[in-house]
Order: C-alpha cells, then structure tokens, then sequence
C-alpha cells in the first residue's frame, strides 16, 4: 500500500469515527462507533465483545486476537480507546488512535507478526480508564502475561501547536510542534495547507 493510499484509508476511518460519542451524552454516537468497530475488525476474524462494569457505569470493549506465527508466545496488546470527549467529534481524541488501531489490525492480519496480537478497542476511557481497568484487572486474576501494551492515543491534530484543556498539562506533555511537524488529522498534510481544514 502506498502512502497516499494510506493517508485516504485513515481519512475514511475519521470520518466515520469523528463524531459525538460520549457515554452518557452521545450514547447512540457512541453505539454507532462501537458498531462500526467491530465491523471493521469482524472483517478481520472473531471480535470478542467484553463488557464491563466499574460501580455504576458499564461498557464494551471489544477484542480481536490475531494469532501472529507463533500463537504460543506472549501477546503484544495494542490498543485505543473509541469514546469520545463531552461536547466534542473527539477527531484527535481519540479517532485518531483509533484508525490507526484499524490500520494496524488489517496489516497483522494480512502479514501476521511472531507473536500472536491482540487488537482491543476500549471504552469507557473518559470516565477514568475503565475499560482499561477491567481487562487490566481480568488478564491479571487469570494470570494471562503479556510482552508489550502500546496505546493509541491522541495522533492527530490540526493547529499549528497542540493546545490543552488545562495549561498545567503543557509542563507534562510539552509543546509537541517544537518535535514534529504538524499534520492535518483529516489528510496528513502539513497543518494549515489542508484545503478542507483550512
């Protein structure tokens, strides 16, 4: 696959991922990634659903296992989470991790790696990681190893400079546009020469 090819594949997956998707607030939104979700990664083999309950609020991740050449060594477990911020379409956070999620989960299917991967959408990341928390707290009890957990978080945004909710998160995070050059989250191409975000 070329680049550009690449770069239409991930826009495809933006816009149908960028949209309100909140728990409480957008829950049909949120419904309507879930869906497409694990329609993108049925394509690929079985997705397992995983709900979950952390006190009061509840959801689903969803699991897709790639047995890689060697089904037998421990899983690396890639991962982004597919709810979306309060009041926002959530195109950087997080449909940006998530198409990449996508991306990534058709080339190991294609071209499977040594070690068997495991491709895992969560949800419920905006009321504290509880996705997370779950299968965190499951794989753990069931003493289940694993080589290497990778988060897509946050990989796109379009202004010249990442901003942030909270100015104290600059001293955390730092200020991404001295690192790398800024890429528009719709098309790759370099912030501002986006015609569509522009």
């Amino acid at each position: 696959m070329t680049t550009p090819q690449l770069q239409q594949r991930l826009l495809a997956h933006l816009r149908e991922l960028a949209r309100p998707r909140h728990a409480l607030w957008d829950r049909l939104g949120l419904m309507s990634v879930r869906s497409t979700i694990r329609e993108q990664l049925g394509a690929l083999g079985e997705v397992e659903e995983h709900p979950f309950r952390e006190g009061s609020e509840a959801g689903t991740n969803l699991i897709l296992r790639l047995p890689g050449q060697n089904p037998q060594r421990a899983p690396l477990l890639v991962a982004a989470h597919y709810d979306g911020p309060f009041n926002s379409i959530g195109a950087d956070d997080n449909a940006s991790g998530v198409a990449a999620l996508l991306e990534l989960a058709q080339r190991w299917a294609l071209d499977p790696p040594t070690r068997p991967v495991w491709i895992v959408a969560f949800d419920q990341e905006e009321w504290g990681m509880l996705g997370r928390r779950a299968l965190a707290r499951e794989l753990r009890a069931a003493g289940q190893p694993l080589r290497l957990m990778v988060s897509l978080e946050m990989l796109a945004y379009t202004s010249a400079e990442q901003a942030y909710p909270i100015p104290a998160m600059r001293r955390i995070y730092g200020r991404w546009a001295a690192m790398c050059a800024p890429r528009c989250c719709r098309c790759s191409m370099a912030a501002g020469a986006c015609p569509m975000c522009a």
